[in-house]
């Protein structure tokens, strides 16, 4: 069972009698839960109404949640038409995803241009530096870079273009856009 589950197995009557604090704790942790389930679901709680969770996402989404959760599969191949969200979806709120499950594993980007795959890692820093703390996830203090950063838990972030040099620098996951 997980933890949504076990939250979900409470009763809306039975927190209604709770004080107001853990009222509210509850529906946090409920939100934490909810928002965790997914890339799409991250996206959709923590992008203040700008990510949509169009079908062919939402499949996309469930399919990365496969590969990563469940070992569906080793590689996964993303071909959606240009300008439909996927880069979105697996640049930006997949790695951030990632990090707010699995803090203390490093994410790997690489794309054809080094300053084009930096400006995904800015963007994922962005967003763990913004909802990090709510997950307990807080970014180092000389996290500064967009192509180079870590979290206080040991993972982080780092992304090059073709023909930067990756060597030592692994993933658990590992994306190329």
């Amino acid at each position: 069972m997980t933890l949504l589950d076990e939250l979900l197995s409470i009763s809306s009557e039975e927190v209604q009698t709770w004080p107001l604090d853990q009222q509210q704790w509850y529906t946090h942790q409920v939100e934490r839960a909810l928002a965790l389930r997914s890339p799409a679901d991250f996206a959709q709680q923590h992008s203040h109404g700008s990510w949509r969770p169009f079908r062919h996402l939402v499949a996309t989404s469930d399919a990365i949640v496969g590969m990563i959760e469940h070992d569906d599969c080793d590689l996964l191949l993303i071909d959606q038409p240009v300008r439909h969200g996927k880069s979105e979806l697996s640049s930006k709120w997949t790695p951030a995803w990632f990090l707010m499950k699995y803090p203390e594993w490093p994410v790997l980007l690489s794309s054809y241009e080094a300053h084009y795959a930096g400006t995904w890692g800015g963007k994922v820093r962005d967003i763990v530096r913004e909802v990090g703390p709510e997950y307990g996830v807080k970014l180092r203090s000389d996290a500064k870079a967009r192509n180079a950063w870590a979290l206080e838990s040991g993972g982080g972030m780092n992304t090059a273009g073709a023909g930067g040099s990756i060597t030592g620098r692994g993933g658990l996951l590992n994306l190329c856009i």
